[in-house]
């Protein structure tokens, strides 16, 4: 069984549920409709695999570890070796209060761990807790992309600035050398020539400035 429980919504929170007993999903589904979220169910590990890889990505997934034919160890553990199903935060939610358990349901990837009988309040808190830990992994995972891509832009600009502006350097400081040393000789024209230079090769290099420094990119 795939089931889908849409709204208008978009921003909407989107949890999967599975549980091999439809009496459990719709207790589960119950909890969370009231909470305001967006249902999406299945009744085995294969069946949700589909779902997450196929028709919709969840932001987190209620999963039950004691199935038919996948167990939720194995389903999680496909979950995440799936580039685009492994940041989605997984929680067991199992009869199985033994430690060992608990040990191999983080092993194989999950952030959390719910024995059953649920509490509502419980597990919406815990699920709430990871839904905002995802958002913020998330929000700085953006973060150093955009940081990454200032990086990249200045480290274009520096070496635009090493090709592009030392030779206008150069010749304003070369301009300015042979002024300085023949003031005494040279004639009014040849110093408005020089001058003229020295103002030519500063426009470039504002040109240079305005055209990389000022790039839009590295602001935003």
């Amino acid at each position: 069984m795939l089931n889908t429980m849409k709204t208008d919504n978009k921003e909407q929170t989107t949890i999967l549920l599975v549980d091999d007993i439809a009496e459990n999903l719709a207790l589960l589904s119950e909890c969370f409709e009231g909470a305001g979220m967006e249902i999406m169910a299945a009744l085995t590990g294969e069946e949700a695999l589909e779902l997450v890889r196929y028709m919709s990505k969840p932001d987190i997934i209620m999963l039950d570890v004691m199935m038919p034919r996948m167990d939720g160890f194995e389903t999680c553990r496909q979950l995440k070796s799936y580039a685009e199903t492994a940041d989605i935060p997984v929680i067991f939610i199992t009869a199985l209060a033994d430690t060992e358990s608990k040990v191999k349901s983080f092993a194989v990837g999950a952030v959390d761990y719910v024995c059953k009988p649920i509490q509502r309040d419980e597990v919406l808190s815990r699920v709430n807790t990871h839904l905002h830990i995802s958002r913020l992994q998330k929000q700085l995972l953006e973060k150093n992309k955009q940081l990454h891509q200032r990086n990249q832009l200045l480290h274009l600009f520096r070496n635009t600035a090493a090709n592009e502006l030392f030779p206008h350097l150069q010749r304003v400081t070369d301009t300015a050398k042979y002024l300085a040393s023949h003031n005494h000789v040279i004639s009014p024209a040849e110093i408005y020539e020089n001058a003229a230079q020295i103002e030519d090769a500063g426009t470039k290099m504002i040109r240079v400035i305005l055209d990389n420094l000022l790039n839009e990119d590295l602001f935003h």
